[in-house]
């Protein structure tokens, strides 16, 4: 009888053990409503600051891509250039056969043989799917571009040193007095929609509706921000850079070789 109460009290110690130890691993209270809605102003928040930063990081890595593009066409002029003499690649020497019967062979076909990269007549900033329309064509042995890929060429520089306002005009690079001050190809908005893909040519209009425009596709890369939103240029000195759309709608001298605004016409000082 006297070992009954020692068990007891070895029972209840032991009792008191378990009960510390669920105690300790009892397991801890979640967020209350509030303090969730707290974390998430503060996700939401963080997301606001943050990706305007990296929007505009992503537009600058698309925006030296199409530098680089520019700048790759340059080279594949200068080599088209020994090997005519001089001569520019024609904007539009005529229209070709094959299996595009009537379409337009353009300056793409004439330097491809040169730079057979396709990727370099594709801006990465276009941003209608109808501006990303490039792939080759081949027929009896010539590869033709598909002319849609958001670079357009200066249709100034052979129209208006032509009596007639031949797209096909071949140009001399020596007849060009101002080829430091003349954009050559640059980025090309589009306004036509299909099968009139007319932006491998340029105009020095905004929103053009017969051709490919000034662009606004980098920059602030906004549609109808003329100030802050533009295009990256090839000129015919063979430097690139960019110019906000507004700035080179003002600039009409920039489009204009020695000048001449329309078939021989002279630009008024």
């Amino acid at each position: 009888m006297t070992g009954l109460p020692h068990h007891s009290a070895s029972m209840n110690h032991s009792d008191a053990r378990l009960v510390t130890s669920v105690s300790r691993h009892r397991p801890l209270h979640g967020f209350t409503l509030i303090e969730l809605l707290v974390v998430i102003a503060i996700i939401s928040l963080l997301v606001s600051i943050l990706l305007p930063s990296l929007n505009r990081a992503k537009e600058m890595a698309r925006g030296a891509v199409c530098m680089s593009n520019l700048k790759n066409i340059n080279l594949a002029t200068a080599y088209y250039l020994d090997d005519s003499d001089g001569f520019l690649v024609p904007l539009s020497p005529g229209r070709i056969s094959g299996p595009d019967v009537g379409f337009i062979s353009g300056w793409m076909d004439q330097l491809y043989p040169y730079h057979e990269d396709i990727n370099i007549y594709l801006c990465p900033s276009a941003i209608r799917d109808k501006e990303k329309t490039v792939y080759i064509a081949r027929s009896d042995g010539v590869y033709y571009v598909h002319q849609s890929g958001g670079y357009g060429y200066n249709e100034n520089i052979p129209r208006n040193l032509s009596p007639t306002g031949d797209f096909g005009n071949l140009v001399k690079l020596d007849q060009l007095q101002n080829a430091c001050e003349l954009i050559f190809i640059a980025d090309s908005d589009f306004i036509n929609s299909p099968p009139n893909n007319n932006n491998y040519f340029i105009t020095e209009n905004i929103l053009s509706g017969w051709a490919g425009s000034i662009s606004t596709r980098h920059g602030a890369a906004e549609e109808g921000n003329y100030d802050h939103s533009g295009g990256n240029y090839l000129w015919l000195d063979g430097h690139v850079d960019y110019h906000a759309a507004g700035e080179a709608f003002d600039n009409k001298r920039w489009w204009m070789p020695n000048g001449y605004i329309s078939y021989n016409h002279k630009l008024q000082d």
